[in-house]
């Protein structure tokens, strides 16, 4: 039989615990970041907290990334990996697995931590309150993040404030947390490996589903970069075909579903927002990155019944708001008009749909139309 196991080979020196193992895991995947993958080591080395390892997987890097590595494979608390390149996913968790450490952290390699991150996040601990997850702050370059408290959550409050955008940054990224090896391997989580887009979502809340209480340390210890010339974060989108983006739809909503069925029934609806919210969000960027009339014009009539209906699934009161907003924005309705003109929009949609569509489109007009409430003539 052919053996399928990756091909892995490992750089590493006895580490000084006396003989324990580490306290933490920093789990660091690397590809083809020779420009900043030495920032984020050094970010790790440089921590206050000695109880740590770090794990780096070189997951199959192209360039001189792993000559940036191998400078730091003489310290102890180093453990460098270098595989098949399988992806983000697959370098996770095949650093999940090599791990020692009773919790573990997870670092980009264009990223880094504050000097003092995991003793930061090691004290939520040492109290008498004992969370499932710590969660600290992120700071980003562009982006100012809202202040908040530190505090010691149950599960239904957490979730419930995660239905406040200005909240969501913080549940969405799986660095920045401090997770519980147990509650990993007790519960078999692991990052899909079969997506290369949103798994850290769903990976994350199906952690979610797992914890009694969750602890924000209210304090940023996380750097999140967006260096000169980068634009994987705007074009990452643009790789994926409908049929991908619909299937990572579908895990969404089904991590959401799975998370929000562990807390009271009243707060059910949430799952719902959080999963048409997103959904928006990944629809409007991948139509405005990939270009809306490229992107139309590639969905068939099944995909686009399939999009209508993961929308207006009964089970969701807001789907046909979530419809008009992500297939009507000011690209979409100019598609439409485009279509209309040109007369081939029967041989698009059937015309069941096209009635749904356009009655969706009158009643927002209506409501464009009308005078806001309380507002001056």
């Amino acid at each position: 039989m052919e053996d399928r196991s990756p091909n892995i080979s490992e750089n590493s020196h006895e580490t000084s615990f006396s003989g324990k193992d580490p306290l933490i895991s920093m789990i660091l995947p690397v590809f083809d970041r020779e420009e900043t993958v030495a920032r984020a080591v050094e970010s790790a080395l440089s921590q206050t907290c000695p109880y740590f390892e770090l794990i780096i997987i070189n997951d199959g890097s192209t360039d001189g990334t792993g000559k940036v590595c191998g400078r730091y494979e003489e310290d102890p608390r180093v453990r460098i990996f270098t595989t098949e390149n399988r992806g983000v996913s697959a370098a996770r968790n095949f650093g999940i697995g090599q791990s020692r450490g009773e919790y573990i952290c997870f670092l980009d390699s264009d990223d880094e931590y504050t000097c003092q991150a995991l003793e930061e996040l090691l004290a939520a601990y040492t109290g008498g309150d004992q969370p499932d997850l710590v969660i600290a702050g992120i700071k980003n370059d562009n982006f100012i993040p809202p202040a908040y408290a530190a505090e010691t959550l149950s599960l239904s409050d957490f979730l419930s404030r995660s239905l406040d955008l200005s909240w969501q940054y913080l549940y969405k990224s799986p660095c920045g947390k401090l997770y519980r090896k147990d509650i990993l391997t007790e519960n078999s989580l692991a990052f899909d490996e079969s997506m290369s887009y949103g798994e850290d979502i769903c990976f994350n809340f199906r952690y979610y589903a797992c914890c009694r209480s969750i602890c924000f340390i209210g304090k940023e210890v996380y750097l999140v970069h967006r260096d000169p010339g980068d634009t994987s974060h705007l074009s990452d989108l643009t790789d994926y075909t409908f049929a991908e983006m619909m299937d990572y739809a579908l895990k969404l909503k089904a991590a959401y579903r799975h998370c929000f069925s562990a807390v009271p029934e009243s707060l059910a609806s949430g799952a719902d927002q959080l999963f048409l919210d997103t959904l928006w969000g990944v629809f409007s960027w991948y139509a405005k990155s990939a270009g809306s009339a490229l992107f139309a014009m590639e969905v068939s009539v099944y995909e686009w019944e399939e999009l209508l209906a993961l929308a207006s699934d009964r089970d969701y009161g807001r789907g046909y708001d979530f419809m008009c907003s992500c297939l009507f924005d000011k690209k979409w309705r100019a598609l439409w008009r485009f279509f209309r003109t040109k007369r081939i929009i029967s041989d698009m949609i059937p015309r069941h749909l096209r009635l749904r569509i356009s009655s969706v489109i009158r009643k927002y007009r209506r409501a464009a139309a009308s005078p806001v409430e309380g507002s001056q003539p």
